[in-house]
């Protein structure tokens, strides 16, 4: 994809993230003339901030809803173990992540962006 391309799909989904009230609009900023969006990450002794294009936000939210966690038997002290199943192929298209996005989160929401 090429530069104009990108900027164009950052900004779409900054303003699908924000309509749908999943961020903030003083999450983003411009860095460099492109949009990024500062997500924060809070582990039990730290916290950070980490800078993201916000299409590539989105897709990471996308492939969240691909992933089943499954309860498997087996011999260990619990009787069990998680693992994790696609339901579907993680390298999706342009055009699949806006449309699971807008499925997952419904177009109602997001306030019926194109």
């Amino acid at each position: 994809m090429n530069k104009r391309q990108i900027k164009k799909l950052n900004k779409k989904s900054m303003d699908l993230l924000i309509g749908c009230g999943l961020c903030p609009e003083e999450d983003f900023d411009l860095f460099s003339n492109d949009w990024i969006i500062y997500v924060t990450h809070e582990a039990r002794e730290e916290c950070w901030t980490d800078e993201v294009e916000p299409f590539a936000y989105l897709t990471g939210l996308v492939q969240d809803t691909l992933v089943e966690y499954i309860e498997v038997e087996d011999d260990s002290e619990y009787g069990f173990h998680i693992e994790e199943s696609w339901t579907r192929n993680s390298n999706l298209s342009v055009i699949d992540v806006f449309a699971i996005f807008r499925n997952t989160y419904g177009l109602e929401v997001c306030g019926g962006f194109n």
